[in-house]
């Protein structure tokens, strides 16, 4: 196709429940904000240690890492799609502290959130 979104959406894809990850990874996109490797391994019937090791297998990455990512795409789509200030939005998706989310945003993005808003909002 000559048009690709750039990043998958996963909660939308119909491929992924048929996949361990795809469930995983769908599971984590609906429950972003109080999912832990615990609540996950036990909603798939997992013994925790056994899952992280298996998630990091199919994913390439830890749990922890890749529920960051998954935090921060939401805060990203968050800035662009809404008028929340950016302390909204990191209680929005779950962070514990402002300082946190903006020194992991900086470091993901190159940029800090309301830099990112200005850049790319169209409006």
């Amino acid at each position: 196709h000559s048009v690709h979104k750039k990043a998958l959406i996963i909660s939308e894809s119909s491929m992924m429940k048929d996949y361990d990850i795809g469930g995983w990874l769908k599971y984590m996109t609906d429950n972003y904000k109080t999912v832990t490797l615990s609540s996950i391994a036990l909603e798939f019937n997992f013994n925790p240690t056994y899952f992280s090791s298996r998630f990091k297998a199919l994913a390439h990455c830890q749990f922890s890492e890749k529920l960051l990512e998954i935090k921060l795409e939401k805060a990203k789509w968050l800035l662009l799609t809404s008028n929340l200030s950016v302390q909204e939005i990191i209680e929005t998706i779950g962070f514990k502290e402002k300082s946190y989310f903006y020194r992991v945003f900086k470091k993901h993005y190159g940029i800090t959130p309301l830099q990112y808003r200005k850049r790319n909002n169209k409006a």
